[in-house]
């Protein structure tokens, strides 16, 4: 996934700013949130997601 500019984050949110283009996604960075590290393997991480051009509370 291409870098994206962090923007806000709010308890368990991130607001990120990117190109209005396919490359740039929520499912994408959504399952990069959810990609466990090597030394924490068995974490269970989830990560759902929108796209938005204001903020929004889900």
């Amino acid at each position: 996934m291409p870098v994206t500019a962090l923007v806000l984050t709010v308890h368990d949110e991130v607001i990120t700013e990117a190109p209005d283009t396919d490359d740039f996604n929520d499912k994408a960075l959504s399952a990069l949130l959810s990609t466990n590290p090597e030394w924490a393997p068995d974490i269970p991480l989830n990560a759902g997601g929108f796209e938005a051009y204001h903020y929004r509370k889900d």
